[in-house]
């Protein structure tokens, strides 16, 4: 049996939604249509094997990553995606840091939990201002406009720091190449130059 995420509207048309088990997506469509319902959106729940959350797990989720899957999410919602249908593709497509985490958020915002909730729950991946704003967002009916704007900050902020990383590894590279040098002229240079001077029985030079 599988499991499908369901949209519809009931003879009162009234917004429902839900999941149903069925062997296929026919069977589904026939479940929720012999109850009444007028079907708007069915999609198959995926399950992440439990390989690639172990493997996920290993890894440890970073801010790019992070970056990428409120971008993908935000791009996606924009254009009219449903929240559950946006994150049942993005668990699959932001690799196997952030694909565990996703798809227990999905599963939590199915079970009728909000977002912000779901998010809540991996506050090690989540900072404080981004679940905020979230909460804020979501509460407002503008979680799409709060995505984008995160979205670009975040960006904006990884492009700051990869140029503040950029500017310092120059001057790094240089104070490594000088004590280098500094090493080798200690330890092969000066003992040479100072045997030198020893066999003609002269003394070094005051500022050696």
């Amino acid at each position: 049996m599988e499991k499908y995420n369901y949209v519809a509207t009931s003879k009162k048309s009234q917004k429902v939604k839900g999941i149903v088990e069925a062997v296929s997506l026919v069977q589904a469509q026939s479940i929720l249509r012999s109850k009444g319902l007028f079907i708007i959106e069915l999609a198959k729940i995926e399950v992440v094997p439990g390989w690639m959350k172990w493997l996920g797990s290993l890894r440890k989720i970073k801010k790019d990553d992070v970056v990428h899957f409120t971008r993908q999410l935000a791009t996606m919602i924009n254009a009219g995606l449903p929240l559950t249908q946006a994150l049942s593709i993005l668990k699959y497509q932001s690799g196997m840091r952030m694909g565990p985490v996703i798809d227990e958020v999905l599963r939590e915002v199915e079970g009728g939990s909000s977002f912000f909730k779901a998010l809540n729950k991996h506050e090690t991946v989540f900072n404080k201002v981004y679940l905020s704003l979230i909460q804020s967002g979501e509460a407002a009916g503008v979680l799409e406009k709060v995505l984008m704007r995160l979205a670009n900050n975040m960006e904006k902020q990884a492009e700051f720091r990869a140029k503040t990383k950029n500017a310092l590894i120059y001057p790094a590279i240089i104070s490594i190449a000088m004590v280098i040098v500094a090493a080798v002229m200690m330890i092969f240079v000066i003992p040479k130059i100072t045997s030198l001077y020893s066999e003609f029985g002269a003394d070094l030079p005051a500022m050696t």
